[in-house]
């Protein structure tokens, strides 16, 4: 998906995907919103997403199965959409839903604070097939 149809497709205004910022005289604080980008601070990028009307999608956990430290360490600070983390390279995964549309996340980053967002995507995730239906 290019750049431009993802912005549309998020619905952030065009203006924020351009690849020149916007002219000085059109400056506003609902300007300053931007895609998010790779390299862009985990932080900014959750938080511009919950403002755009994103909502965490917190993902159901296997019966039994326990979050892996970096997954702890975001869940206790209230990064709940955090769906898997890789031990061997601190790379994390984070689904947002609006509506029927999806939006994923992925960054890497020892501790929250360090994260940096390397893909965004519209991909769902994975729904598992249910027994008997």
């Amino acid at each position: 998906m290019s750049t431009w149809m993802l912005c549309a497709w998020l619905a952030w205004p065009l203006w924020s995907c351009a690849t020149a910022p916007p002219a000085p005289a059109a400056a506003s604080p609902q300007r300053a919103q931007v895609l998010p980008h790779r390299g862009m601070a985990f932080t900014q990028a959750r938080a511009q997403v919950i403002q755009a009307g994103w909502v965490p999608e917190r993902l159901p956990r296997e019966e039994g199965l326990d979050y892996e430290a970096l997954e702890q360490e975001l869940v206790d600070q209230g990064v709940t959409e955090v769906a898997m983390c890789s031990i061997d390279t601190s790379s994390c995964i984070f689904h947002y839903r609006r509506a029927a549309h999806c939006l994923r996340l992925d960054a890497v980053g020892e501790h929250l604070a360090l994260m940096k967002v390397v893909a965004v995507s519209a991909r769902c995730p994975a729904v598992e097939a249910t027994a008997g239906g």
